[in-house]
């Protein structure tokens, strides 16, 4: 009997220690934590978490306690992770995303635990999917109203992405935004985004210097001259909920919202 209570005295504190480690390691890693949440968004049986790395912030510090040393206790560069999520896109193409922690950790450690900005995992992974789901809605609107007026090489000056007004959505947005059936990588597109009542999206089409400078003369006034092609081709496919900025330049520049023309 007394062997037995010391094996029990023994055995329960390893497998406590055991238990946490895992739950630990479960609960940091988001493939496995929120593995319903990526089955929504990439869609089950689509997806595979390729690789995992720990990186170091340069935005956010932790302070590290050393109790048998407090004058060695300091602030180091807190960590976060990125996973490497392979896909299938609606065209039944392999694509790469990476989702992080980085956010979720800048944020937590920017705001008190009982405050409305902060956020919860559950939240930061949605924000991350919104991130993914804004490039493929660019890479749609670039196929559907842009490449039918521009060369290869004049598109690839150009960034088309989903952008918002009136600042970042509240967290309890994001709890909303995965319930929503468009909400996966093989149907969002930028109309979804553009009828969203819930927050104020536009389609933000771009230029920089470095991207128009591998331009000739003659391509990048064909750009210039496109612009009011792909404007009526955006107005004619979104109508009244038409909202898109194109800015290629400070001479070469629109903004629509909800179909109406902005003074520039």
């Amino acid at each position: 009997m007394k062997v037995l209570k010391k094996l029990i005295i023994v055995i329960i504190p390893i497998l406590l220690i055991a238990g946490y480690s895992t739950f630990k390691n479960i609960n940091s890693n988001w493939p496995k934590k929120f593995s319903h949440e990526f089955d929504i968004f990439f869609g089950k049986g689509n997806w595979e978490s390729v690789s995992e790395e720990t990186k170091e912030s340069i935005i956010y510090d932790e302070y590290i306690i050393v109790h048998s040393a407090p004058y060695l206790s300091e602030n180091v560069p807190g960590k976060f992770k990125e996973w490497n999520i392979t896909y299938m896109n609606s065209d039944n193409k392999r694509e790469m995303a990476i989702i992080s922690d980085h956010t979720f950790k800048i944020n937590n450690d920017k705001y008190f635990i009982f405050s409305k900005k902060r956020y919860s995992a559950k939240q930061a992974l949605t924000l991350e999917f919104m991130n993914i789901s804004f490039s493929i809605c660019g890479d749609k609107v670039m196929k559907e109203s842009i490449s039918p007026y521009l060369s290869e090489k004049e598109m690839e000056a150009l960034t088309v992405d989903i952008s918002y007004n009136g600042g970042n959505p509240k967290p309890e947005f994001y709890d909303d935004l995965i319930k929503e059936d468009w909400f996966n990588v093989k149907d969002v597109s930028a109309n979804d985004y553009l009828n969203y009542d819930k927050h104020e999206f536009y389609i933000y089409i771009r230029s920089y210097d470095y991207k128009l400078n591998k331009l000739t003369d003659e391509e990048k006034q064909h750009l210039f001259d496109s612009m009011e092609k792909i404007e009526k081709d955006l107005l004619k496919k979104y109508g009244k909920n038409a909202s898109f900025e194109i800015y290629i330049d400070e001479n070469h520049k629109v903004e629509y919202k909800d179909g109406v023309k902005i003074a520039n």
